[in-house]
């Protein structure tokens, strides 16, 4: 059985997000994987307009692609149960609850680097509390 190649694009801009899925999807991924975030400390933006670019970049890659759409979400909305029941209705295929933040830490002595690979523990449930 073959594996299935899931791309995972994680772009800035709106423009890049249908030019980068539609490369991918020629180049023979057969899942392509939205990680899109928006920092809960933009305060430039209302809820309302963050959660609206999530939709946005949805409707855009549906319509300009062929293979299925899976998005992996943050839990930083004002009312995640709502967002989940939209994307479910959105025509997304795959829905991946949580992000986890890469974390890397330097050794105080300076000589090495080690990073944040740690497994999923019981305080990652704790979401906010720590």
């Amino acid at each position: 059985m073959p594996v299935p190649i899931i791309a995972s694009i994680n772009c800035v801009y709106s423009h890049e997000w249908t030019s980068f899925a539609q490369q991918i999807e020629e180049a023979g991924a057969d899942v392509i994987e939205l990680n899109k975030f928006s920092l809960p400390s933009d305060f430039s933006r209302s809820s309302q307009e963050q959660e609206s670019m999530y939709f946005k970049v949805i409707e855009r890659l549906i319509q300009t692609t062929f293979i299925p759409v899976a998005l992996k979400i943050i839990y930083y909305f004002t009312n995640l149960g709502q967002i989940i029941q939209r994307v479910s209705n959105s025509g997304v295929a795959v829905l991946v609850l949580f992000n986890r933040f890469f974390k890397s830490s330097k050794k105080p002595s300076g000589t090495s680097m080690s990073v944040g690979g740690k497994k999923a523990c019981a305080e990652d449930a704790c979401i906010g509390k720590k």
